[in-house]
């Protein structure tokens, strides 16, 4: 076994001196053998033959000590299913067969003898790539058991400040041809793609694994015009993004509508950084989409509130989509309201998320009329946009009426401490509604909690920094016996006391039932 294994990496890899390579090996045996782990030992896992699982689950800490050294490392993201990535940082680039052979040779083995490593995450800085770019192909032409891989080079965020080898792209896009038609899910983060790879994509589009593709936004032209030519054909494909440092582009954004008339098969579309009117064009496609589900675009211009009004109209009719997101794409009052129009239409929108955007009290207000004729939107996020503390009031009487929304985020809309609510606050208002509350805001959250009216498992909580810190003690309190399974603190900026992180410690100490706590904004 040994033997064999020495051979085919001194083909893989015959740049480097194979007695180094043989010595480098035979230490890490002994290295794991001594603490009970047999590294050529492959794989032992079956899903369907033995439900134990592979040795390296018990011996995680030992693998990652040595890649750690190539900046990557092995997680369990399933019991029994692992998860081998990379992650930024420094490495040394000037002796690779010194300092990186363990962490690179052990990354080989894994890939190559362990079918319960189902993904491969190598986007920044992957010393794989970068140093032994050969080595990897191989490794993942032998590779059986990935289902998921993420693959590239990061230009823009190396701090080690190297150029990839100018043999690197088209080994990539090798690798990228060999594991396409064997994996459900597939993200290329660089936009160098050979004529190979291509046709390796747009066939595995056409088989029976492939559901998940993901590209840099500035892969060329041809290939964009090719990709939009098979989603119009019969696939699996259920999911398609878009994303990187350049810009989506506009002729890209009318050759995808145009797909999308005629696809049935995709659930699920994103677009990272997006050029000039890309939102309006994409959203105005869905007028004759049966079948996308989601839909999330980010980091886009509309050069005219109407062209973006005349794309959403779109949404009148459509039927099918429940997750709409629009990211810093420049909405204004008027979008919103053209938003809030089809709110009163639409029956099936489920989730509307419009952060980072210039929506004001005004859009706000529409949007909050809306909810009171609609039937179907259970999440609704305007954090990060121009809102003032009027529109909590608006908010309160739309939630108060209708029952179905279960979050309207609003951010950090500062609450005046004088402020009193249109009528008697609820435990089940407060915590549908996601703002920064005043003291009165707290005070009668506390107490609905305390009459044990508590509907919702999962709460957000955030205050202004006028509130004192007796009544927040008081509150984290009554939480102690409320039954809760999942927490979030959102402390901001000026509102972070010790008092408060330590009642947020005594509650971890009393509850019974919480699960799950997430605590933002404390470095």
């Amino acid at each position: 076994m040994e033997s064999n294994l020495f051979e085919t990496i001194e083909r893989d890899l015959p740049h480097l001196d194979s007695a180094r390579i043989r010595a480098k090996i035979r230490w890490l045996i002994d290295k794991f053998k001594a603490i009970g782990a047999h590294l050529l030992t492959p794989c032992t896992h079956d899903q369907q033959a033995s439900p134990r699982p592979c040795w390296i689950a018990w011996h995680l800490p030992e693998i990652n000590e040595f890649l750690w050294k190539i900046r990557m490392e092995i997680t369990e993201h399933t019991p029994g299913a692992f998860t081998l990535s990379g992650f930024r940082g420094w490495y040394e680039a000037r002796d690779p067969d010194n300092v990186l052979l363990e962490g690179v040779m052990l990354s080989y083995l894994l890939l190559t003898r362990h079918t319960c490593v189902k993904r491969l995450q190598l986007e920044t800085e992957p010393v794989l790539v970068f140093r032994f770019p050969h080595l990897l192909s191989k490794a993942l032409e032998r590779n059986e058991g990935l289902v998921e891989a993420r693959i590239g080079y990061d230009y823009k965020y190396a701090l080690c400040e190297l150029d990839p080898p100018a043999g690197v792209p088209a080994v990539v896009s090798t690798a990228v041809a060999n594991l396409s038609a064997r994996l459900e899910s597939l993200d290329l983060t660089n936009p160098d793609l050979d004529e190979e790879a291509m046709t390796s994509i747009i066939g595995a589009m056409r088989g029976q694994k492939l559901r998940h593709l993901g590209f840099h936004n500035s892969v060329s032209r041809r290939f964009m015009r090719v990709l939009f030519r098979a989603l119009r054909a019969p696939s699996n494909l259920t999911s398609l993004k878009f994303d990187g440092d350049s810009k989506f582009s506009r002729d890209c954004a009318v050759h995808l509508a145009s797909a999308l008339t005629h696809n049935k098969t995709l659930r699920k579309l994103s677009i990272d950084g997006s050029g000039q009117d890309v939102a309006a064009i994409v959203i105005g496609a869905l007028k004759d989409n049966d079948s996308l589900e989601e839909l999330s675009l980010h980091d886009s211009f509309t050069a005219s509130s109407s062209s973006f009004q005349d794309g959403v109209q779109a949404l009148h009719t459509n039927k099918r989509l429940r997750y709409l997101k629009l990211s810093h794409v420049s909405l204004w009052d008027c979008d919103a309201a053209a938003i809030a129009d089809v709110l009163t239409k639409n029956s099936t929108i489920e989730e509307l998320c419009l952060p980072t955007n210039q929506i004001s009290t005004d859009g706000a207000g529409a949007l909050a009329k809306a909810l009171l004729r609609n039937s179907s939107l259970r999440r609704l996020d305007l954090s990060g946009n121009r809102l003032f503390w009027e529109c909590v009031s608006l908010f309160l009487e739309a939630l108060s009426r209708n029952t179905t929304p279960e979050c309207v985020r609003l951010g950090e809309v500062s609450i005046p401490e004088d402020w009193t609510p249109p009528s008697p606050l609820t435990a089940h208002l407060c915590a549908r509604l996601h703002v920064m509350w005043n003291t009165i805001g707290i005070e009668q959250w506390a107490a609905g909690i305390r009459e044990g009216i508590q509907p919702f498992p999962a709460l957000w909580v955030s205050w202004m920094s006028d509130v004192a810190s007796s009544r927040l003690v008081q509150f984290f309190n009554a939480m102690a016996f409320a039954t809760i399974t999942e927490l979030t603190v959102n402390f901001m900026r000026d509102n972070i006391r010790l008092v408060c992180t330590e009642a947020v410690s005594s509650l971890l100490q009393t509850t019974k039932t919480l699960k799950k706590l997430v605590v933002n904004g404390i470095s």
